[in-house]
This record gives C-alpha cells, structure tokens and sequence, in this order.
C-alpha cells in the first residue's frame, strides 16, 4: 500500500513538473496590455515619493493600493475601516429611501452583521475576486477622467525577486486582469510606506489605500476602499477632479 501510494505521489508530482515547465514561458512573457502597465524594476522605487513622481503619473490624480496580490487570500480591513462602513450605512438606511428595497435589505444585513460582530457576510463581500472587481470598476469608470489607479505589489518572499516570483507575479495579475499600474515592490519600499502609514493613521495590515493630487500636494493615507466605502471614494473623487475645497470636504 505505500509503494502505491508513493507510486501515485511520483505520478502525481511528475505532471505538476510537467505542466509548470510548460506554463512558465508563457507566464513570464506576459508584459502587460493597454489597460495593464507593469513595472517590474523594483531596484529603482525605495521610496513612496518615487511611485509618486514616475514621469507616467504627473499631473494626475492616484489612487494607490499596496496589497500581497501573490497570496490570493481575502482581503481584510481594520477596525477603523468597519466603523466608517458602520457610520455610513446607518446614515444610508436613515434617509429611508424606499426606491431600491433590495438593496435597502442588503445594506440593512450588513450594518446587521458588522454591529454584531458577525462578519461572514462581510468575508464574501471583500474576498479576493470580489476585491479586484471593485478596483477594475474605479478603473473603467475613472481611467479616462485623469485618474490613475496604481498598485504597489509586495510578493513578501524570501527568494530577493527570484525570477518565479516574477512570474508568479505576472500570473496573478493576468489571471485576474487587474487593470492599473503595477510596481512590483522591494522590502525598502514597503518599509518607507508603512513608516507613512504609521505616522498617519497607525494602520497595520494591508490592504494600504492612499489618495494623492499629485499636481495640488494633496495626500489622504486612509483613503476610502473601493468595496465598502465604494460611494464615498468616488464623491471624493469628484470632489478632486472638480478642484473644490477639498481640505473641508473630502472624507478622510
């Protein structure tokens, strides 16, 4: 019986070899697309100044996610993250519009869920899919509108940027088509984010979302998400594209 079974793991771990070397070159070859710009040199971005000063990026509005993407696990939010979705759904659900009572129930459930501390309901809300969904949805809405949607990738590995953490890099952006600028990120500029994040707001974990103007010295490092903060984060960015007083207005 474990000869057959070491027989079947021999088999077994025989294909995966087989099907890795003939998936690699096609996975590494991918360079990105029009909707998908990768930047893979990683020695040259230590600092979140230099992602904000890339020659692509000027003029422009950014909203940055700094996430492990590799890991393909869902994507949590802190405390403060779930009390702002908090505030914002009781002051929905205040309003007592009755035109949409689907979503009305929806929304209902989930203030349900997160003031009990249930958050099953939640969990599939911001599982991965769900995640890069909401963000290739800010993307298709705001792209064309002078607002770049950038993402600082950190595989956190050990393997100093062995070529198959390129390609599995490559790999997961493609599989999921997450449309946006990807610099894939050193440990350095990880290092000099968080020490920004933690000056600011004293967040921990990823996902990072930070909101800059790069042409008004604007920056929000809490900006709001793109799955449970969705509304609020495109009238901020409204209120940016159209230059109003954004210091009194923005949410931040």
């Amino acid at each position: 019986m474990i000869k057959d079974l070491v027989k079947i793991i021999g088999i077994i771990s025989f294909f995966t070899a087989i099907g890795y070397a003939l998936t690699y070159p096609y996975e590494v070859k991918f360079n990105g697309t029009d909707d998908i710009v990768l930047i893979e040199d990683y020695s040259n971005y230590n600092s979140l100044d230099q992602i904000i000063n890339h020659p692509k990026l000027q003029n422009s509005i950014l909203y940055i996610t700094v996430w492990e993407p590799l890991k393909n696990v869902p994507v949590w939010f802190g405390r403060k993250d779930y009390e702002k979705r908090i505030e914002e759904l009781t002051l929905k659900l205040a309003e007592k519009n009755e035109k949409d009572l689907q979503q009305r129930k929806k929304d209902s459930a989930q203030l349900n869920h997160l003031t009990n501390g249930k958050t099953t309901l939640v969990k599939d809300i911001i599982k991965f899919e769900n995640y890069v969904s909401g963000l290739n949805s800010l993307y298709d809405n705001y792209n064309d509108k002078n607002v770049k949607i950038v993402f600082v990738d950190y595989p956190n590995t050990d393997s100093n940027r062995k070529a198959d953490d390129i390609r599995k890099w490559k790999k997961t952006i493609q599989q999921y088509q997450i449309k946006g600028y990807h610099f894939l990120a050193s440990p350095k500029l990880i290092t000099d984010i968080r020490e920004h994040i933690k000056a600011k707001d004293a967040k921990l974990f990823f996902p990072y979302r930070i909101l800059v103007n790069t042409g008004e010295q604007y920056i929000n490092y809490n900006a709001p998400a793109v799955i449970l903060e969705q509304e609020t984060l495109y009238k901020n960015l409204d209120i940016l594209l159209n230059k109003e007083n954004y210091d009194d207005t923005l949410s931040r």
